[in-house]
């Protein structure tokens, strides 16, 4: 679950759910959906989420694992999305976004490393 503003300053909620098949123990991703929301506290979030999985008849006990960024509204440990999920599933954990933080560190190391940052954003503005 993220949330974004678009190109025309509309904030949107993506959620994207993965099960995983017992027999064969392959992974398997859903978008489940875009929301509109004016609101990114973790209190709408959490019910936008909540929403949308009672839409498709799942049920939260069934839960293992929540994965967001590191906002706080996502992250937080009293009033963020997973603090509030975890009090209605106290077995799923929480880990911080593996993309998220991949992300992060090329950001940084593109910032000091001036060859690298030249590589990528001028390759960039010649494809425009």
């Amino acid at each position: 679950m993220d949330e974004c503003r678009d190109c025309s300053n509309n904030e949107q909620v993506a959620i994207c759910l993965r099960t995983v098949d017992m027999g064969t123990m392959q992974a398997v991703e859903y978008s489940v959906g875009l929301y509109a929301t004016s609101d990114t506290t973790g209190k709408c979030l959490t019910d936008i989420f909540l929403n949308s999985i009672r839409r498709l008849t799942l049920d939260i006990e069934m839960m293992d694992g929540q994965c967001y960024d590191g906002a706080s509204n996502m992250k937080g440990e009293f009033k963020g999305v997973q603090a509030r999920l975890k009090e209605l599933q106290p077995l799923s954990f929480h880990v911080h976004c593996f993309n998220h933080s991949l992300n992060l560190g090329i950001q940084d190391t593109t910032k000091n490393l001036p060859a690298a940052r030249e590589a990528l954003y001028s390759g960039s503005m010649m494809s425009v």
